[in-house]
């Protein structure tokens, strides 16, 4: 790895406390970038072969962006998504809060997943369902095994 991609892979927002920037993981910066307006805060746990990261985001901003409530079966909201669909951005409410009827600034964890469920006309519902939810739950449940590279 040549030292300008390890220079770009650390990359870290200082806090407010004026304490050194911590490092920030590439694919952090990514999903970040995807984000409109979004403020990184930190890293979560790795969950069904995604590593997530945590963000502070506002739902009219997404909203401007083309990000939209995914809907399961029109039953409930489980994340925004915007509209590709390959290697998509998902972000989720943290600690699995629904991000229906939020408005202003929400905490939510991000994540890349390999398919879009909300595009493809079904195609994509049905390779979400089996590479990021069926492997990635049953092989890859506490790793980010899942995650392209930066």
């Amino acid at each position: 790895m040549s030292t300008t991609m390890v220079a770009v892979c650390a990359i870290g927002l200082a806090p407010s406390n004026g304490t050194p920037p911590a490092p920030k993981p590439c694919l952090a910066q990514r999903i970040g970038n995807a984000l409109p307006g979004a403020q990184y805060t930190g890293v979560g746990d790795p969950v069904g072969g995604h590593q997530q990261f945590n963000f502070a985001v506002n739902t009219a901003d997404l909203a401007a962006d083309g990000f939209t409530p995914f809907k399961v079966l029109g039953l409930f909201s489980n994340g925004y998504r915007n509209g590709s669909f390959f290697l998509q951005v998902h972000v989720n409410g943290q600690n699995g809060a629904q991000l229906s009827g939020s408005s202003g600034v929400i905490n939510v964890q991000g994540h890349i997943d390999v398919f879009n469920p909300a595009a493809g006309y079904g195609s994509g519902l049905i390779l979400h369902g089996t590479w990021d939810l069926g492997i990635g739950s049953l092989f890859f449940h506490h790793s980010a095994r899942l995650d392209p590279g930066c």
